[in-house]
């Protein structure tokens, strides 16, 4: 079988409280999951592709829970049950919609043992697209070594390689990240980033509106997405400029935008059409997302996206 996509990362179990309450005072709370590369995996898998998503999960409840939900969300989840750590945990308290506390319990978590040995090269061989994140590179020295083996692999056997910075500083330093954000920027042919993410690997002196020209230009990368929150996006795709508006929607939940933006990018790529599109897409999506508590619960189906076009939702 044939992968649109094939990624690999950490899933948590998530606990999210109401907006406006914190967890001292919460007698009801909403249960879920989340992670970078599974918000993509579900994402993508909403909007029609074929994911493959790799990971490990603890010998418990949460665990079931997230190769449950991945799976009835169509994604080929390939899961390794560990059988020594737990699945790791995120708790949100979403005093309002612009002040969300998250905290991760994941020290020692089935997740952060990912290792080579869940990495298999059939896998990336047979898809189009192997997409990573900065987050994984940051949990564990296997974890990283993981990320960096899955991507010389899809340079080796010449899958695409789309890699979505995402630095927590919670997790490490940025001095510690950066060479290892440009060791798999290297190796990529779609990077995505935020602002702050983009002047980490960018040469010094690089403005903010030549971020993505001058990542095409240091690392030879094809496709590179600046995401700019409430302000859109902008990108160099294949020498092109292109500059896109953001989906104005109601905002209740902005966690898990920016993965979402990544899905509905690479879910519209691998549909084929103009560039702009892909972005023009990749805006509707993490739009969508941003109106439903959760990091992922409000991924729209590719009827949605078509609906929102016709609608003329997005500003040009």
């Amino acid at each position: 079988m044939t992968y649109n996509l094939y990624t690999l990362g950490e899933s948590m179990g998530v606990i999210q409280t109401p907006t406006g309450t914190l967890f001292e005072s919460a007698s009801t709370c909403q249960v879920s999951i989340g992670g970078a590369e599974s918000n993509v995996a579900i994402g993508a898998a909403r909007l029609g592709l074929d994911v493959m998503w790799v990971g490990r999960v603890g010998d418990d409840s949460l665990g079931r829970r997230i190769t449950k939900e991945l799976r009835g969300e169509g994604v080929h989840a390939q899961v390794t049950v560990d059988a020594v750590a737990p699945t790791g945990l995120l708790l949100k308290e979403m005093r309002s919609v612009e002040h969300t506390k998250v905290s991760y319990y994941r020290r020692g978590s089935a997740g952060s043992r990912l290792n080579v040995g869940d990495v298999h090269e059939w896998a990336i061989a047979d898809s189009e697209v192997v997409h990573l994140t900065g987050i994984t590179l940051a949990l564990s020295d296997t974890a990283r070594d993981a990320v960096r083996h899955a991507a010389d692999l899809a340079s080796r056997v010449g899958t695409a390689l789309s890699f979505d910075i995402n630095h927590r500083e919670s997790l490490w330093g940025r001095d510690d990240a950066r060479d290892e954000y440009t060791y798999i920027a290297d190796r990529s042919s779609i990077l995505f980033a935020g602002i702050d993410e983009a002047r980490m690997i960018a040469p010094s002196g690089t403005t903010d509106n030549m971020l993505a020209a001058r990542l095409s230009e240091k690392f030879r990368i094809p496709e590179v997405i600046i995401k700019r929150g409430a302000d859109g996006a902008d990108a160099v795709i294949n020498g092109k400029y292109i500059e896109v508006a953001a989906y104005k929607v109601p905002v209740i939940d902005t966690v898990g935008a920016g993965d979402s933006f990544a899905a509905g990018y690479l879910a519209a790529r691998a549909k084929g059409g103009a560039p702009v599109q892909w972005l023009e897409t990749a805006a509707i999506v993490a739009g969508f997302v941003c109106m439903t508590p959760g990091d992922w619960g409000g991924a729209p189906r590719w009827s949605d996206v078509e609906s929102a076009n016709a609608n003329e939702w997005v500003s040009r």
